[in-house]
């Protein structure tokens, strides 16, 4: 508290001026949102600093006030769709977990700073909201790509810092590595490649652009799980597109590929000779479960000694920030942590098993509607952006299921926006479907 206390009056100042912002503006509220996420959404490995301590308070507040504002002013429902009770029932049953967090005695600041998370999830609201329509879904793709464009660079900046020395070792190209926006990265990805296609020849500069920054920071990720995926996607995106276009996207990733790799040669023959042995390595360790990759032994192990205390309590769980003992092959030494890697042990662990079918019940719901809404706009000229949109977050469904079971998606800043980001997505798509087929009155 005393890192923030001389700086009180100014985050008071702030948090009215974001909610004054946020009913007088809104969409200059959600573009403060999503311009600040390159910052805000990356951990800075020293705990809770005071800059994501202020940063966190301010959107939670002011997602929070503007639910309780949107229902209290505006005679419209904000629940449309099976979806949105499913969320807010989550979030509402899921406050109750505090009584079993302090019955295992975990810190009620600790279980706040993680609920409150979940509420990085209603942003989707608003967002669907203010930019539904087709002007405002290009302002809203057009803000999250410059956001992800901000965080790749950043991530980049971070990894190069962290290659401080002068000479490169292969070590020192894996140790310097953050993979905590990996999937954002890969998402970004997908969105841009289907846009690719619906816009003018100007704007695919920009895209192709955007294309090199985002692979560039998932690369550096060395995260075998998204590489793989990164083609996974790329499939799924191919169902969407005409034969020539596929013709033309294969013809083009092979082309940016063998640019990249030989202008790398050509730059630095050497660093580009210890990338590539790396991939190698990475792809060829995953085959070895044991005594050969570390990092899936660990989390298999992390997972078993997780779900073992989670027989315990399997309905109420063990509670939000709640830790466990667990055991390192790497370090040969057990030790104490609440972070679970495999995310969908790690919220049954938490909330306990009713919880988190709940939660799976919200990502069946949405990737019905998902799939279903891309289907149904399959057909339609591809400069439709719904078309583009929501074709991109269907291909990337399968990477989002797999991300949320190799990472500790639901307690992270990163994993809660994505919800917000492909949730909204979806129901923007969702509802444009709805009204094409909403019968006309005569």
């Amino acid at each position: 508290m005393t890192q923030i206390g001389p700086f009180i009056p100014l985050l008071v100042a702030l948090a009215l001026g974001f909610i004054v912002a946020m009913i007088k503006w809104p969409k200059v509220w959600l573009a403060t949102f999503l311009l600040s996420l390159p910052i805000f959404l990356t951990d800075s490995g020293k705990g809770l600093s005071a800059q994501e301590l202020a940063m966190g308070g301010l959107f939670t507040l002011s997602i929070t006030v503007w639910i309780v504002w949107r229902i209290a002013a505006d005679p419209r429902p904000l629940v449309r769709t099976w979806m949105d009770f499913l969320i807010l029932l989550f979030i509402a049953l899921s406050s109750l977990n505090i009584v079993v967090a302090m019955m295992n005695h975990v810190d009620p600041v600790g279980w706040l700073s993680e609920w409150a998370l979940f509420f990085l999830i209603l942003y989707y609201f608003p967002i669907r909201e203010y930019f539904g329509d087709e002007r405002g879904l290009k302002q809203f793709m057009t803000l999250s790509a410059i956001s992800a464009v901000g965080q790749a660079l950043y991530s980049m900046y971070l990894y190069k810092q962290r290659m401080a020395t002068g000479l490169v070792y292969a070590f020192q190209l894996t140790a310097s590595r953050s993979v905590l926006l990996g999937p954002i990265f890969l998402v970004a990805i997908v969105f841009c490649i289907l846009f690719i296609f619906a816009v003018r020849w100007r704007h695919k500069l920009v895209l192709f652009g955007i294309i090199g920054i985002q692979v560039a920071a998932l690369v550096l990720t060395f995260t075998r799980t998204l590489w793989a995926f990164f083609f996974v996607c790329a499939a799924i995106v191919m169902v969407f597109l005409s034969m020539r276009q596929r013709v033309q996207l294969v013809a083009a990733g092979i082309a940016l590929s063998v640019i990249a790799v030989g202008g790398l040669s050509v730059y630095n023959p050497k660093l580009a000779d210890i990338g590539l042995r790396i991939v190698k390595a990475r792809f060829a360790s995953s085959t070895q479960l044991s005594g050969g990759d570390y990092s899936f032994e660990t989390r298999v192990v992390e997972a078993q000694a997780a779900w073992a205390a989670t027989k315990e309590s399997p309905l109420g769980g063990n509670g939000l920030r709640a830790t466990f003992l667990t055991y390192s092959p790497l370090d040969k030494q057990h030790f104490t942590t609440s972070f679970i890697h495999f995310g969908y042990v790690g919220l049954i662990f938490k909330l306990g098993i009713p919880l988190a079918l709940l939660m799976v019940a919200i990502l069946l719901v949405h990737g019905t509607y998902t799939i279903g809404d891309a289907l149904r706009l399959r057909r339609d000229p591809a400069t439709n952006i719904y078309r583009s949109v929501a074709a991109a977050t269907a291909a990337f469904l399968p990477a989002l299921y797999v991300t949320i079971f190799m990472t500790g998606f639901f307690d992270q800043r990163f994993g809660n926006v994505m919800f917000a980001f492909v949730f909204a997505c979806t129901s923007i798509t969702h509802d444009h479907c709805l009204k094409r087929t909403a019968p006309r009155s005569l």
